[in-house]
């Protein structure tokens, strides 16, 4: 499994983006999934210097804040492939660990 930010507000490489938000991209053999996509269009910019193609996506999960924007401007994905979390029970499931 290999996964790689593309999107945080600490950046390390002068080529790439920050924003508040976050963005990772995660591949397991034949699985590409994108975990949200931070607050702009930016985590694109940052696959696309990365050498990531975003259009080999087979799954989206997205955190509740973002899905309206990420509908409107990224994903063109049917909805049986894309999770939606909910921040707040998020949070729960972590606390617990």
């Amino acid at each position: 499994m290999k996964i790689t930010t593309l999107i945080d507000n600490v950046v390390y490489d002068k080529y790439l983006t920050g924003e508040h938000g976050f963005s990772v991209f995660i591949e397991d053999g034949k699985e590409k999934i994108l975990f949200d996509t931070g607050q702009t269009g930016n985590f694109i910019y940052n696959a696309m210097v990365l050498g990531i193609d975003i259009s080999e996506v087979n799954s989206v999960v997205i955190m509740e804040k973002g899905i309206a924007w990420a509908k409107e401007n990224v994903i063109t994905m049917e909805e049986d492939t894309m999770s939606i979390i909910k921040e707040s029970s998020l949070s729960k499931r972590l606390n617990k660990h």
